[in-house]
C-alpha cells in the first residue's frame, strides 16, 4: 500500500533538510513525499529540488495562495497513496514514524491517528510551550481517542480526508477548524509514544506574536461558522465568553503570587497575547461572505 507524505514548506531553508532526511529514512514502507512550496523567498524550492533528483520519492508542488491550508490542499490534490501522513518542514520525525502512524489505519481499520511532539532545543520558553501541549493533549485525551487535531504529527486515509479538506482562506489555526468539520464524521486515535521533534518558537516575543494570531484566527472561525453554540464545547471557543476577559486580569495577576515571576511572565505573553489577538478578530477581522467550505 502506498503512503503519501505531505509537507507544507514556506521559507523553510534552515530545517528542510533535517526534516525530509527523517522522512526518507522510514524503512518497510511504500511512500511517495510531497513537499509543497508555498510561495518561498528563500532557498527552500532548491533544497526540495535538490532531494528531488537524488530520491524519486520526492516530490515538488509550487502553491502560490499562502497558508498552510492551501498549501495541505494543494499536496491532498496530488497524493497518489490511500493513506496521508503529515508533518511539517520544522519536524523532525522517528525512523519508525510512518510505520507506526499508520499501523492503526492499516490493521485496525481507524480513519485517523494522532501521535504527540517534543521539543528540540531546550530553554526556558520552549520548556513552557512543550508544558502547555502536554497538558492539552492529556484535556482532550478519550480513551484511546483524542479530541483535537495536530497536523505536525497525522495520518488519516485519504478519502475521508478528500471530504473534509482544510479552508484555504485561513492563514493560522487551520486544524482547529479542520477537526470542527472532521469530528461529526471521524474518531482521531491517539498514539502518545510517537512523537515527532519539533522546533518550538525560542523567543518570547514569537510566541506572543504566534498566539496573537492564534486569537485573531479563533474568531475568525468562530464568525465563519455564524457563532453556532455547538462550538463552546471546545475550549477554544469557550474561552472566547465575555467574562473570561473580565476575569483574566485577575487571574494573571495572582499569577504573579502563586508560581514563580519567570512562569508568571510566560502566562501573561502566552495568555494575554491571544486574548488581545481575539479581541481584535472581534473589532476588525470578517471571515469572507463566501463559505468556502
Amino acid at each position: 500500500m502506498l503512503i503519501s507524505v505531505i509537507i507544507p514548506a514556506y521559507n523553510s531553508e534552515k530545517t528542510l533538510e533535517q526534516c525530509l532526511k527523517s522522512v526518507l529514512s522510514q524503512t518497510e514502507i511504500n511512500f511517495e513525499v510531497i513537499v509543497v512550496d508555498n510561495n518561498s523567498t528563500d532557498k527552500t524550492k532548491e533544497i526540495i529540488n535538490h532531494f528531488c533528483k537524488i530520491d524519486k520519492r520526492v516530490r515538488y508542488v509550487f502553491e502560490p495562495k499562502k497558508g498552510r491550508g492551501a498549501a495541505r490542499n494543494a499536496g491532498i490534490k496530488l497524493a497518489k497513496g490511500k493513506i496521508i501522513a503529515m508533518t511539517d518542514s520544522d519536524c523532525i520525525v522517528p525512523n519508525n514514524w510512518l510505520k507506526e502512524i499508520t499501523k492503526p489505519i492499516v490493521f485496525e481499520n481507524e480513519k485517523a491517528v494522532m501521535g504527540g511532539d517534543k521539543e528540540i532545543i531546550s530553554n526556558f520558553w520552549t520548556k513552557n510551550i512543550q508544558k502547555k501541549h502536554d497538558e492539552l493533549f492529556k484535556k482532550y485525551l478519550n480513551g484511546k481517542y483524542i479530541n483535537m487535531i495536530d497536523t505536525k504529527n497525522f495520518a488519516i486515509k485519504t478519502e475521508e480526508l478528500r471530504k473534509i479538506m482544510f479552508d484555504p482562506e485561513l492563514h493560522s489555526s487551520i486544524d482547529l477548524d479542520f477537526y470542527i468539520r472532521a469530528r461529526k464524521k471521524i474518531k482521531i486515535r491517539f498514539l502518545n509514544n510517537i512523537k515527532v521533534l519539533h522546533y518550538h518558537r525560542t523567543k518570547l516575543f514569537k510566541i506572543a506574536l504566534r498566539n496573537f494570531e492564534q486569537g485573531i484566527a479563533a474568531v475568525k472561525i468562530y464568525k465563519k461558522y455564524k457563532y453556532d453554540k455547538s462550538l463552546l464545547e471546545i475550549d477554544v471557543f469557550n474561552s472566547l465568553k465575555f467574562k473570561n476577559y473580565i476575569t483574566f486580569p485577575l487571574w494573571i495577576f495572582l499569577k504573579f503570587f502563586k508560581i514563580p515571576f519567570q512562569q508568571a511572565l510566560f502566562n501573561l505573553f502566552y495568555e494575554g497575547s491571544w486574548r488581545l489577538g481575539s479581541l481584535c478578530g472581534f473589532l476588525f477581522i470578517k471571515y469572507p461572505s463566501k463559505n468556502h467550505l
